[in-house]
């Protein structure tokens, strides 16, 4: 893997902690609001995307959008690669994210995604499942978006891995459309990344900052597709469709990026 010089390495790491100092004053900040009983909804997600943009920065990640949020929609799901994608889609797209409830236990992160207002899941557990679909239902009606990973697990991001279905309810049961987001990953030169961003299998989150760090940075592609209206539909049907839309930016653009000797031309393919 190319890498950086040591000084651009101990450069970012600097940008990451002033970024990581900054996120744990804004959130001990909204805490404190929230703990006198002030509404801190719409200020925390407005500075939760300041903060994911500065962590951006920090970690050399170039995000192209396509696309933009769709103002009626108030569930976006995208394929999941790694935990840059918290950072790409929230620095672009205001809403509370749902994470597995293992992110709660990370290091200062765990403190942080709580502070952000995320919702934690316990996905082997349907009596959790329920409680959370009732929850996201909740924050939906009220007009919030929510912001999830419906593979429940993260791949390298050749192809996407089928949807879990079952937090599709919540949009369907208030009638919300659904917008899919696609996400991909690329080297500065073009060519899609399968080793730097991807964070699989038993990647230990210290090791894959570090490979980051000393990464020559990447480029992101983020995909925001047209919104799936949910009415008469199936929650089973909601997350096929979502899934093939989003599979289908992906797979179009491997194979458009590729010449016919097989070398890979870069940006290419649109939403």
């Amino acid at each position: 893997m190319p890498t950086t010089s040591w000084t651009e390495t101990l450069y970012r790491l600097c940008q990451l902690v002033l970024a990581l100092s900054w996120g744990i004053l804004a959130a001990s900040v909204l805490h404190l609001a929230e703990h006198m009983g002030w509404s801190v909804s719409t200020t925390r997600s407005r500075l939760m995307g300041i903060w994911f943009r500065h962590v951006a920065k920090a970690l050399s990640l170039q995000v192209e959008v396509i696309g933009q949020p769709h103002q009626i929609s108030r569930m976006v799901v995208a394929n999941h690669i790694s935990w840059l994608d918290i950072v790409v889609l929230g620095s672009c797209v205001e809403g509370r994210f749902l994470a597995k409830q293992e992110v709660r236990s990370w290091p200062m992160l765990g403190w942080l995604a709580g502070q952000a207002g995320t919702l934690f899941i316990d996905r082997q557990s349907n009596s959790s499942l329920s409680k959370m679909v009732t929850a996201v239902a909740d924050e939906i009606a009220c007009g919030r978006r929510v912001l999830l990973f419906p593979e429940g697990t993260t791949s390298v991001g050749e192809q996407v891995m089928p949807f879990h279905s079952g937090l599709f309810e919540a949009a369907k049961s208030t009638q919300s459309s659904i917008q899919p987001a696609a996400l991909e990953y690329f080297c500065k030169d073009g060519r899609r990344d399968l080793k730097v961003a991807p964070f699989v299998g038993k990647d230990e989150f210290s090791t894959h900052l570090w490979r980051l760090l000393r990464g020559r940075g990447l480029r992101v592609r983020l995909s925001l597709l047209t919104a799936i209206p949910t009415k008469n539909s199936h929650r089973r049907e909601l997350a096929t469709i979502a899934n093939q839309r989003i599979a289908g930016i992906i797979r179009s653009n491997v194979i458009l990026a590729r010449t016919p000797t097989g070398k890979q031309r870069g940006f290419v393919g649109r939403a």
